[in-house]
């Protein structure tokens, strides 16, 4: 089996309570995962879309989160610029044994993500029973 791609999630991540946004994001088609999280002086927070992406068709998923996040004004618009990092999280189940698989992020949905003051992640799971269950999840980010 191919990698596939599963979803995209929003991560944020700021100096203060991201809730107001987070709360304004459900009303704009978002869910969030969980409340959002304080480590030390850090919140974070991580949102899906609610629409449904059918395998295969990560592009109509994208541009349902980009028209949200686009549609933020005034005092929503300023607290997602505050955010110290946020990012567009693509994620893939992979079986480990497919030498390659090529997934495209179209030119202008780039532009936007990027207007958006969003960074481009991948987060890649194995799609193995044994690997989910003997798993460590970590929080290692490689920037490139």
């Amino acid at each position: 089996m191919a990698a596939r791609f599963l979803n995209t999630d929003v991560n944020l991540k700021a100096r203060f309570d991201l809730k107001p946004l987070c709360n304004e994001l459900e009303k704009l088609g978002f869910h969030s995962t969980g409340d959002p999280i304080r480590r030390g002086s850090e919140w974070t927070a991580v949102l899906e879309h609610d629409y449904s992406c059918k395998q295969g068709e990560p592009a109509k998923l994208t541009e349902h989160i980009l028209r949200s996040v686009e549609s933020l004004e005034g005092e929503f618009r300023e607290i997602w610029n505050r955010c110290l990092s946020r990012s567009f999280d693509m994620g893939f189940d992979f079986d480990g044994e497919t030498f390659s698989s090529t997934f495209v992020v179209k030119p202008e949905h780039l532009e936007r993500i990027s207007a958006a003051g969003m960074s481009l992640m991948v987060t890649m799971y194995r799609n193995s029973e044994e690997d989910r269950q003997n798993a460590i999840h970590t929080e290692d980010e490689v920037t490139v």
